[in-house]
């Protein structure tokens, strides 16, 4: 958790990990009734000891939250990377909706709105 003088935003960060390069630049997320599919964008990239992740962070709104709520409910709620040549799906584990769960009831003990929360909400993907 990060906490600055101007307030406290919520964030939102996907993040595509595994042992070879997708480039990343769009994803979809599906779950329940919900569907989401980001434009074009960047992706920041870093590797190490042969692995390598790719994610964005962005800020969370209204409608990512109600995304989230549907990946909470939906035991195939699925992410799909698009990278240059090739994508890869990713099915949200229950350990990660259990971290997504605690970060929106951690907000909601906050007391605070949206545009003043900052938490990163992390879906990783990992093979």
């Amino acid at each position: 958790m990060q906490i600055s003088r101007s307030g406290v935003k919520l964030r939102q960060e996907i993040q595509y990990a595994d042992d070879d390069w997708l480039f990343v630049d769009r994803y979809k997320i599906v779950a329940g009734d919900e569907f989401y599919e980001s434009p074009t964008v960047d992706f920041s990239r870093n590797h190490s000891g042969g692995s390598v992740w790719e994610w964005r962070s962005m800020e969370f709104d209204e409608r990512q939250r109600q995304i989230v709520k549907a990946i909470l409910d939906d035991p195939e709620a699925t992410i799909r990377f698009y990278g240059r040549d090739y994508y890869h799906d990713h099915v949200v584990t229950e350990v990660e909706k259990r971290e997504l769960k605690r970060v929106l009831d951690l907000s909601k003990m906050l007391g605070q709105s949206i545009g003043h929360n900052l938490v990163s909400l992390l879906s990783s993907c990992c093979s």
